[in-house]
Protein backbone atom coordinates (compact mmCIF):
# COMPACT_ATOMS: atom_id res chain seq x y z
CA UNK A 1 0.00 0.00 0.00
CA UNK A 2 1.25 3.49 -0.78
CA UNK A 3 -0.32 6.60 0.74
CA UNK A 4 0.44 10.31 0.93
CA UNK A 5 0.90 12.39 4.02
CA UNK A 6 2.32 15.71 5.19
CA UNK A 7 5.00 15.95 7.86
CA UNK A 8 4.33 18.54 10.57
CA UNK A 9 7.00 18.35 13.25
CA UNK A 10 7.07 14.74 14.45
CA UNK A 11 3.57 14.00 13.15
CA UNK A 12 2.67 12.77 9.66
CA UNK A 13 -0.88 13.66 8.65
CA UNK A 14 -2.31 11.05 6.27
CA UNK A 15 -4.48 12.50 3.50
CA UNK A 16 -6.78 9.48 3.16
CA UNK A 17 -8.61 7.00 5.39
CA UNK A 18 -6.72 3.93 6.49
CA UNK A 19 -8.56 0.76 7.34
CA UNK A 20 -6.28 -0.20 10.23
CA UNK A 21 -6.99 -0.09 13.95
CA UNK A 22 -5.65 2.74 16.13
CA UNK A 23 -2.40 1.82 17.78
CA UNK A 24 -1.26 -0.31 14.84
CA UNK A 25 2.44 -0.14 14.09
CA UNK A 26 3.28 1.08 10.58
CA UNK A 27 6.55 1.25 8.69
CA UNK A 28 7.30 4.44 6.77
CA UNK A 29 9.96 4.66 4.10
CA UNK A 30 11.17 8.15 3.27
CA UNK A 31 13.35 8.56 0.20
CA UNK A 32 16.53 10.56 0.68
CA UNK A 33 16.08 14.14 -0.42
CA UNK A 34 18.86 15.48 -2.59
CA UNK A 35 21.12 17.72 -0.54
CA UNK A 36 21.82 21.18 -1.83
CA UNK A 37 24.65 23.47 -0.95
CA UNK A 38 24.12 26.90 0.61
CA UNK A 39 24.55 28.70 -2.72
CA UNK A 40 21.76 26.66 -4.32
CA UNK A 41 19.49 27.24 -1.30
CA UNK A 42 20.11 31.00 -1.41
CA UNK A 43 19.40 31.11 -5.15
CA UNK A 44 16.10 29.25 -4.64
CA UNK A 45 15.16 31.54 -1.76
CA UNK A 46 15.77 34.60 -3.94
CA UNK A 47 13.56 33.08 -6.65
CA UNK A 48 10.71 32.56 -4.19
CA UNK A 49 11.02 35.95 -2.50
CA UNK A 50 11.53 37.70 -5.82
CA UNK A 51 8.15 36.44 -7.02
CA UNK A 52 6.49 38.20 -4.06
CA UNK A 53 8.33 41.44 -4.86
CA UNK A 54 6.23 42.01 -7.98
CA UNK A 55 2.93 40.68 -6.67
CA UNK A 56 0.11 43.24 -6.66
CA UNK A 57 -3.13 42.98 -4.77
Amino acid sequence: MQIKGIKRGNIIEISESLNIPDGSEVLIEVPDAPRTNNEERLKRLHQILGAWKYKTE
